[in-house]
């Protein structure tokens, strides 16, 4: 079973890390306009977790591909 998951390992290039701290910074008004703390919580969770699947996407299923020794083969 294929569970679907962010590229985060990305983050660590400097121009992918910098797109990213854009975006957060550019929707951070999001998390100030939520008044309880719970909603704020969550409103910085989408806020990472959508600039997340922009600058990083996520992996793709690879159901199919059997791994062998020396590499790949289908």
């Amino acid at each position: 079973m294929h569970i679907p998951r962010l590229k985060v390992w990305k983050l660590r290039e400097p121009n992918v890390k910098q797109e990213f701290a854009r975006l957060v910074t550019d929707r951070k008004d999001e998390v100030f306009e939520a008044d309880i703390v719970e909603s704020k919580w969550n409103a910085m969770k989408e806020v990472w977790q959508k600039a997340t699947e922009q600058v990083c996407g996520w992996q793709k299923d690879h159901r199919g591909i059997v791994k062998h020794g020396g590499g790949m083969m289908r």
